[in-house]
């Protein structure tokens, strides 16, 4: 389940499933996921309800002064984005695509 932020459309802390996907499928530690944040936005991929996800440094963000509440705020700041896919509402299946080396 979301945190209040995400289900309201704000930035919010990974959730287990998308830490899990993060780490497994691009190796990073807990330390470097730690300044890491998601937004989402419900709707349909491929006919299936999903959640889709970006993610991003908040540091980085802040470094630019984007204040990033919602994830069409990251739309004219695509280099901030990191990760970025969707979760299967009925399997929580996380799939990310981004880079294998984030900037820091």
């Amino acid at each position: 389940m979301a945190g209040m932020l995400g289900l309201f459309g704000g930035s919010d802390g990974l959730r287990p499933q998308v830490k899990a996907a993060i780490k497994q499928r691009f190796g990073l530690t807990d330390e470097a996921i730690g300044g890491l944040r998601t937004v989402e936005r419900k709707g349909k991929f491929a006919g299936r309800k999903v959640t889709y996800l970006r993610v991003f440094a908040t540091a980085a963000a802040a470094a630019k002064g984007l204040q990033v509440r919602n994830f069409d705020d990251l739309d004219g700041s695509p280099a901030l984005i990191l990760y970025q896919g969707h979760e299967e509402t009925d399997t929580q299946l996380v799939t990310l695509k981004g880079s294998e080396f984030p900037a820091s």
